[in-house]
């Protein structure tokens, strides 16, 4: 069950670093469109915005592509971003059972 669910996520992480790159390869073609309307600060905007889903793509792809290779030394933001994917009622359900024998 638990390599189901770990596959299954993985399947959906992959389609979320799909569509950001597809949402910042948009972003840059509403930005060369504002440039060739000299709205500097619309075009501005778009790009900032594209830069931050191309990062954000970058971050989910560089994950998946370490989890390939288990012989590498995890990153801090390898580490960071599987603390975040993590089932957030397992951590609270260890810490609770921490308090309680420890009381």
């Amino acid at each position: 069950m638990r390599d189901g669910y770990s596959d299954s996520a993985e399947g959906a992480l992959w389609t979320a670093v799909r569509i950001l790159e597809e949402s910042a390869a948009l972003e840059r073609r509403l930005s060369a469109e504002a440039v060739s309307r000299a709205d500097t600060l619309t075009a501005d905007r778009f790009s900032y915005v594209a830069t931050s889903r191309e990062e954000q793509a970058g971050m989910i792809r560089e994950m998946l592509m370490a989890k390939r290779n288990s012989q590498e030394k995890p990153t801090r933001l390898r580490r960071t971003i599987i603390a975040a994917l993590e089932n957030p009622y397992e951590k609270e359900q260890a810490a609770a059972k921490k308090t309680s024998f420890g009381s």
